[in-house]
């Protein structure tokens, strides 16, 4: 049975989250072989060096297996390709405060609506509730919190399960461990 989640991690700069992803791209390759991974890195973050580099022409032969990424100076003409190629995958934007602005485009907004046809789970990266699309908070599953400068009062008329966003948050907050991370399924 496929899930197709939306998931957003949220957490400042060197709180975790990309590691984090990575152990859990890690598992998801060993659980899920028949499964392929993108991860779009427009900023060629040194955490996946070791993850072989596609360009847009071998996106479209990808047979959706294995594990790429994919960087380029255009979002939408990124996020247009994976909308219309990219079927039985897990599809990570990583440190989406650069590219997925304040208003979703149509491109991004298609790709989330139609991740169930499309059979792919989502994983957005930000740095803080702040910089996270009003809109998006109506389609994410599962919201990971790491350690963040901002809290979710900044987002409290978007978010449908505040009290409990908010309390884990303080959770977070207060936890001695730097990396402490708590997730919320929405």
């Amino acid at each position: 049975m496929r899930i197709n989640k939306v998931t957003c991690l949220v957490g400042k700069r060197g709180s975790g989250k990309t590691t984090y992803l990575i152990k859990i791209l890690t598992e998801l390759a060993l659980h899920h072989p028949d499964r392929g991974i993108l991860i779009v890195d427009m900023i060629q973050n040194q955490a996946y060096k070791d993850i072989p580099l596609m360009d847009f022409d071998m996106l479209d032969r990808w047979t959706g297996k294995g594990m790429y990424r994919i960087s380029g100076e255009n979002i939408e003409e990124i996020v247009a390709l994976i909308t219309g190629k990219v079927r039985n995958c897990f599809v990570v934007f990583e440190d989406s405060t650069r590219f997925i602005l304040k208003v979703l485009s149509r491109n991004v907004r298609k790709l989330i609506v139609d991740s169930k046809q499309t059979n792919n789970d989502i994983f957005f990266v930000y740095h803080g509730f702040r910089l996270i699309p009003p809109e998006m908070f109506q389609w994410i599953d599962n919201l990971v919190l790491f350690k963040t400068k901002g809290g979710p009062d900044y987002r409290r008329d978007d978010l449908e399960d505040f009290e409990l966003i908010n309390e884990a948050w303080i959770k977070v907050q207060r936890h001695p461990d730097q990396y402490y991370k708590q997730t919320i399924t929405l």
